[in-house]
């Protein structure tokens, strides 16, 4: 499985080079990492308009992940919960998609503390660094 990783301070161009190096015949997730704090609901905006705006280029992308990075001091905490966005014009619904299924299971079902409460993912600082890998299925 070929795995590239990005790094860049702006979301949108970033997931978009992603998006042109993943192979278009086959389904794929990228995966986002962030030391900030995400929005998801404003992400899930961002993110599925940006998607349905490239159309048939990205309909190879199922889906992305966006993941904190966890801290262990005083304990484990995450500035926000990991989650998901799906592409509204994917080719392959993310269900149909076996690296979907088990990063689902693994990353999505345990939340951790954060610094706003457990459920909190409603402030983002515009100015973090995301890592960005790609996983072609």
């Amino acid at each position: 499985m070929p795995v590239k990783l990005i790094y860049d301070c702006s979301l949108r161009p970033s997931a978009q080079k992603a998006v042109t190096q993943m192979h278009p015949e086959f389904p794929g997730i990228i995966i986002v990492q962030s030391d900030g704090e995400m929005d998801e609901p404003l992400t899930e905006l961002i993110v599925s308009s940006m998607l349905s705006s490239l159309g048939t280029k990205a309909q190879h992308v199922s889906a992305l992940f966006f993941l904190p990075v966890t801290y262990s001091i005083p304990s484990r905490w995450a500035m926000f919960n990991a989650f998901s966005v799906s592409n509204p014009k994917a080719a392959h619904v993310p269900e149909e998609v076996q690296a979907f299924q088990d990063l689902s299971d693994s990353l999505l079902k345990h939340k951790m503390p954060t610094p706003g409460g457990i459920k909190s993912n409603t402030v983002h600082l515009g100015n973090e660094c995301t890592s960005i890998v790609n996983i072609l299925v």
